[in-house]
């Protein structure tokens, strides 16, 4: 496993190193001040505090941002999203659409310490909630920088994960019952 691990390593290193790797070099070479994402950021912040609590209604980014576009920003680029699934939660459903986002982040806690109370006995419901589990905290911090589950393939996959959490919160839940009987 080791020999394996350290084959990939090697093989990425050597990618990156030859300059064949694309997002190595936007990573590396890209200062975060050229990305446009974080140009319109103060914008986005300040529309934000124009509609919050209430928001601005759901798909409504892209008529409110023509309007409070600075004329610093105006280019060929076309922005139909934020590209932070987190702040257009926040831009488009106030304080009722975070409340929620909010509540199924505490939710997926739950399940979480539940199943570390209650762990399986290495069964497949519980390998199925843990990588749940991480497939959901992936999207959601890849969420941070782009509009992933706007992808119809990743949004299946985040609904296929949030069932197997639920399927190991519960089994959980039943074996800590079945314990104190």
């Amino acid at each position: 496993m080791a020999v394996g691990f350290a084959a990939v390593v090697a093989v990425l290193l050597l990618t990156a190193y030859v300059d064949r790797d694309l997002a190595v070099q936007r990573l590396v070479r890209t200062e975060p001040i050229t990305e446009v994402r974080s140009e319109i950021l103060p914008t986005v912040l300040g529309m934000i505090g124009n509609v919050f609590p209430v928001g601005a209604g759901q798909g409504s980014f892209e008529q409110l941002y023509l309007v409070h576009e600075p004329d610093s920003l105006l280019s060929p680029v076309y922005m139909n999203h934020v590209h932070d699934d987190w702040l257009e939660i926040v831009l488009e459903g106030g304080l009722p659409a975070m409340s929620m986002a909010i509540l199924v982040l505490l939710w997926l806690i739950h399940a979480a310490v539940t199943f570390g109370r209650n762990s399986g006995d290495g069964k497949r419901t519980s390998y199925l909630g843990r990588l749940g589990i991480i497939l959901v905290l992936l999207l959601a911090l890849a969420s941070l920088t782009d509009y992933p589950l706007r992808v119809p393939a990743l949004a299946c996959l985040m609904a296929l994960a949030f069932a197997w959490v639920s399927r190991m919160k519960a089994e959980a839940r039943s074996l800590a019952s079945i314990a104190r009987l």
